[in-house]
C-alpha cells in the first residue's frame, strides 16, 4: 500500500482518529 503524502496528510487532518494508524504506516516507509 503505497500512499504519496499528498494524501496521508489531507487524511490525517480530516480524521484525526487514524494518526495512530498512519503514524505505524509511515514506520514502515524506509
Amino acid at each position: 500500500m503505497d500512499y504519496p503524502l499528498s494524501i496521508i496528510l489531507p487524511a490525517k487532518n480530516e480524521a484525526g482518529n487514524l494518526g495512530p494508524v498512519l503514524a505505524q504506516l509511515a514506520a514502515r516507509f524506509p
